[in-house]
């Protein structure tokens, strides 16, 4: 059995991958989540779908791929964003809204969510836990700095990075050349640290 114990964490994942295949409620959403390795914006994009449209808060087989999403990718912010949610979904204890709130400051550290769903999820996740939290409230205010520029009509986070020009002709090239254009500095756009 040693010898082959490399290959038990594959075939274990194979036969759960199986499993919820057999499941009335397996989706491609699903399968995005769980071939995380293989395209991990891919297992986020699952992940907000399943998230978004789960009906109850029963835990789930998947839930524990969210939470693998997280632990496992660290420059990827959605994944600590939804095992956010998975916390705030199980109610509102003191225990839950922390993990929340510790999440959320996880997907914060890490920089813009790579969807723009992930920032409206912060703001409403940040929202939810700052009513007993200070620091959450603080965080939500920095957040929101950005949030107000994300176009959220676009699946991928997409932010206004300049003012609209009230010059005709070629605005950009003119008020770049005069020294007086009004981009807003990428500093007032990120999250402030």
């Amino acid at each position: 059995m040693e010898q082959h114990s490399d290959i038990w964490p594959e075939v274990s994942s194979q036969s759960a991958l199986r499993l919820v295949e057999a499941s009335p409620e397996y989706t491609p959403a699903l399968e995005m989540l769980y071939y995380k390795w293989t395209n991990p914006l891919g297992a986020a994009a699952g992940g907000y779908l399943l998230l978004g449209t789960e009906a109850d808060r029963t835990k789930k087989p998947w839930h524990e791929w969210i939470h693998n999403l997280s632990d496992r990718f660290p420059w990827l912010p959605d994944g600590a964003i939804q095992e956010a949610w998975l916390w705030l979904r199980q109610g509102s204890s003191a225990e839950n809204l922390d993990r929340a709130y510790r999440a959320l400051k996880i997907a914060y550290s890490r920089g813009l969510p790579y969807f723009s769903l992930g920032f409206q999820w912060m703001v409403d996740g940040l929202t939810l836990v700052g009513e007993r939290n200070e620091e959450a409230t603080e965080l939500l205010r920095l957040v929101q700095r950005a949030a107000w520029r994300v176009n959220t009509s676009q699946p991928f986070t997409s932010i206004a990075l300049a003012r609209p020009f009230k010059s005709q002709g070629n605005p950009f090239k003119r008020e770049l050349a005069s020294g007086r254009g009004n981009a807003v500095k990428p500093a007032e756009l990120a999250f402030a640290r």
